[in-house]
């Protein structure tokens, strides 16, 4: 400030939502309801936002406001825009899934997180997948729906599912009789029992 005759508030540190392209265009705080200008002295020339509105940013910004009134008197202030990602990933799951069945008749599941494929609008591929149900390595007893969920490093998520079907591939064990006799009828024939 040259003579004290001006002064500028600027609004309080901001937190704001970054778009599908992990993008936030700042807003012209020159106008913000929170920015106060007190010239007494002299009538405001201007107010100058830096960067100005309408700018890209992808990180936290310190945005600068700087009041002019005519007498050439000039004052700043500082604030903090935060943008914050919001969006959650999108994942795409494998197609649908079977497993065999054991002896017991009981499927092991498999784990099918890296069948899976996911990405972010910020993080782009470092997004972690967790299969949520049945849990991997689990025994399942009939047709399960699996569920997988990407996760971004914001903690946003999202989950897909697919089916997964038993398929029983163990053959029935058969255990015949013992060695069985007959007698040889008058035809020197014998017929045979349904064994």
């Amino acid at each position: 400030t040259v003579d004290g005759s001006i002064s500028i508030s600027c609004p309080a540190d901001q937190t704001v939502n970054l778009d599908q392209n992990c993008q936030f265009a700042l807003e012209d705080y020159t106008n913000d309801p929170q920015t106060v200008v007190n010239s007494p002295c002299a009538p405001l020339q201007s107010v100058v936002q830096r960067p100005l509105a309408g700018t890209i940013i992808t990180s936290s910004t310190l945005v600068t406001l700087i009041a002019t009134d005519q007498a050439g008197n000039v004052d700043s202030c500082n604030f903090t825009v935060n943008p914050v990602d919001v969006s959650p990933p999108v994942i795409t799951c494998p197609a649908d899934q079977t497993v065999a069945t054991d002896a017991n008749c009981l499927g092991q599941v498999p784990n099918f997180t890296a069948m899976a494929s996911a990405t972010d609008n910020c993080d782009g591929s470092n997004v972690s997948i967790t299969q949520v149900s049945p849990i991997a390595g689990s025994f399942i007893t009939a047709n399960s729906i699996v569920t997988l969920r990407a996760t971004d490093t914001q903690g946003n998520s999202s989950e897909c599912t697919f089916n997964l079907t038993l398929v029983d591939e163990t053959g029935p064990v058969v255990s015949c009789p013992m060695d069985v006799t007959v007698g040889l009828d008058s035809n020197c024939e014998a017929l045979l029992d349904d064994y």
